[in-house]
């Protein structure tokens, strides 16, 4: 780009050098989900479990029902209300999915719904 800057390359090199640049950065985060939130709670479930036992408990998280028409509405972010009730469904889901005790899940259920409000 500073080479663009400096006019030492044609615009077709630039536009070239950008994409190979843009797909790097897709590529940094080659989890296979299609969503930010979802590849965020991979990576931490990840670094918590096996990174097989993390891809299939991310996508039975999000393949709950309850969840997904949740985070559908564009605004469950600011409905401060629901956030509770989605803390719990979370610890529920995770007591299974990820085999750990109920005070673990739900710590770990605090910190997935962390990820979910930034994300």
């Amino acid at each position: 780009m500073a080479e663009e800057a400096a006019g030492r390359i044609s615009q077709a090199q630039f536009l070239e050098q950008l994409e190979l640049f843009g797909q790097r950065i897709k590529d940094k985060d080659n989890t296979g989900f299609e969503h930010p939130a979802h590849s965020a709670v991979y990576h931490y479930l990840a670094s918590l479990l096996s990174e097989d036992i993390a891809r299939i408990a991310t996508t039975k998280l999000f393949e709950d029902a309850d969840l997904s028409r949740t985070m559908a509405a564009a605004n469950w972010k600011q409905m401060h209300d629901l956030h509770p009730e989605l803390r719990a469904l979370l610890h529920k889901l995770l007591i299974p999915l990820a085999g750990w005790e109920r005070a673990v899940a739900r710590e770990h259920a605090k910190r997935i719904m962390d990820i979910l409000l930034k994300n």
